[in-house]
Order: C-alpha cells, then structure tokens, then sequence
C-alpha cells in the first residue's frame, strides 16, 4: 500500500493523453486518502500531476471543483489538439502551392 502512495505522490501526466492521465489519478488517489480527503486537496494533487502546459492553461481556475477541473482539463486538451490539427492541415496547404527556394521580392 505504501508504493501505491508513493506511485500515487509521484505521478505526472506527461506526454500521455488526459484521460490516461485521470484514469491512472483516480485509481491511485484511493491509496492516498489523506491527500485527496477533501474536494480541495484532490484538485490540487489533481492539477499538480498535469502536465505544465495544462496547468498554465487552467491558471485561471482556482475555484473550481476537482470534478470540474477535471472537465476543463479535458477540454482544453481536446480544444489544444484540434488548433495543432487545423495549423498543421493549414501549413500542409499554404504549404503546397510554393515553390522552394523562389521568393519573391
């Protein structure tokens, strides 16, 4: 029971997806009661994990629930991929028209 709070106290979201990252959180949290006792600590413990750029995109939220910290995570994280795919699908057709090495001047 102490590795899983030890697992639980050290975990971060990293590079995987949001709702690898809740699931992993929700399931250790319940070797760790004292730190997620209250809606305040688990969010903090919650928002501790994620990675740091949906913490700075959730700077805002202070007060929140966890669960509702949770949903804005999430959120963001989808609406973060879908501006990734539209610039990325943007440059892939912006970018196919050009000709390399001529510019204009």
């Amino acid at each position: 029971m102490k590795m899983k709070l030890e697992e639980f106290l050290a975990l971060c979201q990293g590079d995987e997806p949001g709702m690898q990252y809740i699931g992993k959180f929700n399931h250790l949290s319940q070797y760790a009661i004292d730190q997620v006792n209250t809606d305040e600590k688990n969010k903090a413990c919650f928002m501790t994990g994620l990675n740091t750029k949906l913490q700075l995109m959730m700077t805002t939220c202070g007060n929140i629930s966890y669960h509702e910290a949770v949903n804005v995570a999430i959120s963001s994280e989808e609406k973060n991929r879908k501006h990734k795919d539209a610039k990325k699908e943007k440059g892939i057709v912006s970018g196919s028209g050009s000709s390399s090495g001529n510019k204009k001047r």
